[in-house]
């Protein structure tokens, strides 16, 4: 297969659960295949997942208010339990903001399939996928070979390159590769320590190596010595120039490191409000766990509907560290509407990241 797993999410979820999840299942070694997979009205579910299918070897689907608005037909919904044959288990579902009575109202077969929820977290969410995914190349009749191991082989083989290097073009050789890496894993930990370590090992061999002899102080000739002496003098000096300027040309050059967020929005999608003059149960909503060498400088949580913070809606900080953010709110209901007097409002987290 050339994925391992598929998302496919409604357009609402897709910054608030399905990026995020994505970019955990990349850090855990999966190969993830996401954009062709927004729902948005009107779409087949059941030809997206068949399309997803061919691919990959999993379905991840996220299961929310979002997704359920889509008002999908129940042959549909039905499907997506018809695509396992009752040994291999293919469909993968996510809960997001969703009780086990919500799904059963929706779709009884998909209520009844074990699924993950994004009230742990999505880093536990993405844990839980890959623990499927490893069973499932176990008890599928052809086994998959996971990409992330390939991955994993290829990062060593550079850590093997940076311990047997005897020069220092051996180190910029293996910088390269892990430049190469980096374009397509930005975010992994481990290739960023190692590329760390290779600069560092650079820096010390550049310290140990004698002085270029261009940067030597070049005597001068006495008014006394023979002008072929200077001649030679200077031929020998503009020889190393022109070596020097050939060497930076033809060097391999790394490719620039892509550029880190300077904000990350959170959204948490449509949220009920409570019934009547009730409040609602408290939502939250956290930003994903940022990658080393990044810290949250600032955060600010705002409400986009009919209801505001602190206006028949309540808003709180729930938690902070360096690295991640949590905020809760509940929604007051509408009792100047008719029962059950249900409105629904949007949370959104924006979050300044800054290098530690």
């Amino acid at each position: 297969m050339k994925y391992d797993v598929f998302i496919s999410h409604a357009s609402e979820d897709k910054e608030s659960v399905a990026r995020p999840l994505a970019l955990a299942l990349g850090n855990l070694g999966l190969r993830v295949w996401l954009d062709e997979f927004e729902l948005t009205l009107g779409d087949s579910l059941r030809r997206t997942i068949d399309k997803g299918l061919a691919s990959s070897a999993f379905g991840v689907v996220v299961l929310s208010p979002a997704f359920f608005e889509k008002e999908w037909p129940n042959k549909e919904l039905d499907g997506l339990v018809a695509r396992e044959d009752g040994k291999n288990k293919v469909i993968l579902p996510i809960w997001h903001n969703l009780t086990h009575a919500d799904v059963l109202r929706f779709s009884p077969p998909l209520a009844d399939k074990l699924a993950a929820s994004t009230s742990s977290g999505v880093d536990v969410v993405a844990k839980k996928v890959l623990a499927a995914v490893k069973r499932g190349t176990v008890l599928n009749t052809t086994p998959i070979v996971l990409p992330g191991e390939s991955d994993s082989d290829a990062l060593a083989a550079i850590r093997l390159q940076v311990i047997k290097a005897e020069s220092e073009a051996d180190l910029r050789g293996a910088l390269y590769e892990v430049d190469e890496f980096l374009h397509t894993h930005p975010f992994h930990a481990q290739a960023r320590a190692l590329r760390e370590q290779i600069l560092q090992a650079l820096a010390a061999e550049q310290r140990r190596r004698p002085p270029h002899p261009s940067t030597l102080p070049r005597p001068q000739p006495s008014q006394q010595a023979p002008r072929s002496r200077f001649l030679i003098a200077a031929a020998f000096a503009g020889f190393l120039v022109a070596g020097v300027v050939a060497w930076y040309q033809i060097r391999p050059k790394a490719p620039a490191m892509p550029s880190l967020p300077e904000e990350l929005r959170v959204t948490s999608g449509p949220r009920l409000s409570g019934a009547g003059k009730q409040f609602s149960d408290w939502y939250e909503l956290c930003s994903p766990e940022l990658a080393p060498g990044l810290v949250i400088q600032s955060a600010q949580f705002t409400l986009q509907g009919d209801r505001q913070c602190n206006s028949w809606a309540e808003c709180k900080e729930s938690s902070r560290t360096p690295t991640r953010v949590c905020w809760q709110f509940r929604l007051q209901g509408h009792d100047e509407l008719p029962p059950p007097g249900v409105k629904s409002s949007e949370g959104e987290l924006r979050v300044k990241v800054v290098p530690r």
